[in-house]
């Protein structure tokens, strides 16, 4: 299956955030296409990169290597990445690859705006 990736900008509480919904299977053969989507939006002038999970099937070792390279990209420019939605196979894989300690996870996208709102992220 390949990944269809679909994305968004959106504004939580003045705060700009891109949002971005992957389906299917994100591993090394879709990783390029993806990059292509993604590495874009970090130039751009949101405050987050939100990755909605919740239609992803699987997540590769691959992936979450890049998603940890997506992270410091991020960091290094002062913003921030979530992952929202991600099913309970897919939440294990991200939290036993350590990413869980640098990206934060939410189960849904309103928990994440609440978050914004509330200052805790």
């Amino acid at each position: 299956m390949q990944t269809q990736i679909n994305h968004e900008i959106k504004i939580a509480h003045g705060k700009p955030y891109a949002f971005v919904t992957l389906t299917g299977y994100l591993d090394e053969h879709s990783l390029a296409n993806f990059s292509e989507i993604i590495e874009p939006l970090l130039e751009s002038h949101h405050a987050y990169l939100v990755l909605d999970l919740g239609e992803l099937d699987l997540v590769s070792s691959h992936a979450v290597s890049y998603f940890e390279n997506l992270h410091r990209k991020l960091a290094a420019t002062e913003k921030r990445m979530a992952f929202v939605n991600a099913n309970a196979e897919i939440r294990e894989t991200l939290e036993f690859m350590g990413l869980s300690k640098l990206v934060v996870i939410f189960d849904r996208e309103d928990k994440f705006v609440e978050a914004i709102r509330s200052g805790e992220i």
